[in-house]
């Protein structure tokens, strides 16, 4: 009987050890695995652009160091000052090696905003950056300094 109680206790103690060292295989392989890289967009505009012009606009669209030429969504939109419910939306036509660009014009003075919507690889980024079009009055340039200003904290990073 006592021989029994011990063979089934190294039983029990052999399939609890087997677990755990599966576990920790697992543990390992998780590990090893390396998460895909973050999908990176980045605008390119001019700070200032005249009134009534054709301007280009373009986003370059990268994964690590690699080129991001097969994005599902590329769409600009672009709206003036705290108006983003009156905002146009264009689709992105792709140029090459990761750029997608649109052409618009800026028909009144002020500040507006593009902010890219990329979806690619499974993953929807969306920076935004600011454009002064024509002659901008001087209380939305303070306000934009301010703005900008808030949005750095005390070491100078961006949130």
């Amino acid at each position: 009987m006592r021989k029994s109680i011990m063979l089934i206790i190294m039983l029990v103690m052999m399939l609890f050890l087997s677990a755990c060292s599966q576990n920790d295989n697992e543990v390992k392989s998780v590990k090893e695995d390396k998460l895909p890289q973050q999908v990176e967009a980045a605008i390119k505009a001019p700070e200032e652009v005249p009134l009534n012009e054709e301007t280009v606009l373009e986003v370059k669209v990268t994964q690590g160091k690699e080129a991001v030429d097969d994005a599902e969504e590329v769409k600009f939109e672009v709206w003036k000052g705290s108006n983003k419910d009156d905002s146009k939306m264009f689709e992105g036509e792709y140029v090459k090696e990761g750029t997608y660009k649109i052409k618009t014009s800026f028909n009144e003075d002020g500040i507006y905003y593009v902010q890219t919507h990329v979806t690619a690889r499974d993953m929807h980024v969306m920076p935004i950056r600011h454009i002064l079009a024509g002659d901008v009055p001087e209380e939305e340039l303070k306000a934009l300094e301010e703005s900008l200003d808030h949005d750095l904290d005390e070491d100078g990073h961006q949130h």
